[in-house]
């Protein structure tokens, strides 16, 4: 991707002072519309903190570019830290993959141990941040969120397809994510067998 003013995102090793002035002074310039960025602590396959950022261009961009602006001296680092390549990004797959969603990880076939919060997210635009939170919480979200929750309770996925809460063309994903919380629901015995 060399230009865009989609929205697009990344992953940053700045140090956390550093990025979100980087990111308030692109906005107040003109260059970005918003940010929203989340700090997250490293999991068993990742070597360091970082933080994801998501930015909406205020108009046409170059990637490598804005790359640039990210560069950070560090004393004692040597090399310069900064942003991996930007991407193409969608907001409600930005939102809950940055909280870690269960849900969301689930239908990807991903899973994390450490949760955020949406209080764990930062941005330049509070508002639009309250509206993006909601808008990726109704939807085919908020089906996900049902369906674990079902099968954490022990409810047997026979009854979710009679309920309509399972898309037929999705059926065997979400046959596999109802089975993946249904087993660890009952190996507590959170989940009750229905007959």
């Amino acid at each position: 991707m060399a230009q865009t003013t989609k929205l697009i995102s990344s992953v940053s090793y700045n140090t956390e002072t550093f990025l979100a002035g980087r990111l308030h002074t692109l906005v107040d310039q003109g260059v970005l519309e918003y940010a929203y960025w989340i700090w997250h602590q490293p999991e068993e396959d990742e070597k360091k903190a970082h933080a994801h950022i998501l930015v909406k261009p205020n108009r046409r961009l170059d990637t490598s570019m804005l790359r640039n602006e990210f560069r950070e001296i560090v004393p004692g680092e040597t090399k310069p830290l900064g942003v991996l390549p930007f991407r193409p990004s969608k907001v409600n797959d930005w939102l809950l993959y940055a909280v870690h969603d269960a849900a969301y990880l689930a239908l990807k076939n991903e899973s994390r141990k450490i949760r955020y919060n949406k209080s764990d997210i930062h941005t330049t635009e509070p508002d639009l941040l309250e509206d993006d939170w909601r808008s990726a919480h109704e939807g085919e979200n908020s089906r996900l969120t049902r369906v674990v929750e079902c099968a954490q309770r022990g409810v047997p996925f026979a009854e979710l397809v009679k309920m309509g809460l399972i898309p037929i063309p999705q059926l065997f994903q979400y046959e596999k994510i109802w089975q993946h919380f249904y087993e660890r629901g009952t190996m507590r015995g959170d989940g009750q067998k229905h007959e």
